[in-house]
């Protein structure tokens, strides 16, 4: 997975442009998630001009917000939300709405496009990749990947929340040792099983667990995204 540094004064990836990314997100770890993952700040400097808003836009308040600052600063915005459809487009604003859980490339490539004044392409989560919850089976690449209930409670719990983590304290509410192993344990029977997937679980150090996906398999199950960044 590519590390985007999108407005920074080595970055590639937009060039010849230099801005803010801001987020208008409550959760706290969502935001220091995308914010370390592709390199940028996600608070605004006085000083340089916004060119990025990221706005959930299942929440009205920060929907709001997002909108405004982008109107005010010219810059584009690019929102989440469980159902995209729902989303209305406000006029005279470069704006996309993408799917939540969403790849974390997919996301990174409409972001560029924003900015780069483009057409994003549509974000689909992984074509040949499905969760079956009822059923508590992965299925990818016409191979079905069966979990057991345990395994199935944990990818739930973080698919809902992708691609922020979910908290240690919470997991552990639901894998206590009193009746098993830990959430740790699960987590690492649960990375095995989804290797060589586009799923990928990741530490988030002083947050807990998250699932992310990238369109390609990643090669490494064991990333940390240091909260601190």
């Amino acid at each position: 997975m590519e590390i985007l540094h999108w407005f920074g004064g080595d970055g590639t990836s937009v060039p010849d442009v230099e801005g803010e990314t801001v987020f208008f997100v409550r959760e706290d770890g969502l935001r220091r998630m995308l914010s370390a993952l592709f390199g940028v700040s996600g608070e605004a400097d006085p000083a340089v001009p916004a060119r990025l808003c990221i706005a959930d836009a299942e929440d009205p308040v920060c929907r709001d917000a997002a909108v405004r600052c982008a109107r005010e600063s010219g810059a584009a915005l690019l929102a989440f939300a469980e159902d995209p459809r729902r989303w209305e487009t406000p006029a005279g604003l470069r704006s996309a709405c993408l799917a939540r859980p969403f790849p974390l490339d997919s996301f990174a490539q409409a972001a560029a496009a924003l900015c780069r004044e483009t057409e994003p392409v549509e974000a689909v989560l992984v074509p040949d990749f499905r969760w079956d919850a009822a059923g508590g089976r992965v299925v990818y690449g016409g191979e079905e990947i069966r979990l057991t209930p345990r395994e199935a409670s944990l990818f739930a719990l973080l698919y809902a929340a992708s691609p922020a983590p979910v908290a240690r304290d919470t997991l552990s509410a639901q894998f206590s040792r009193r009746e098993g192993n830990g959430a740790d344990v699960y987590v690492g029977y649960l990375r095995r099983r989804l290797r060589g997937t586009p799923a990928r679980l990741i530490s988030v150090r002083g947050e807990g667990y998250a699932l992310v996906f990238c369109a390609a398999p990643p090669s490494d199950d064991k990333t940390e995204v240091d909260e601190r960044v």
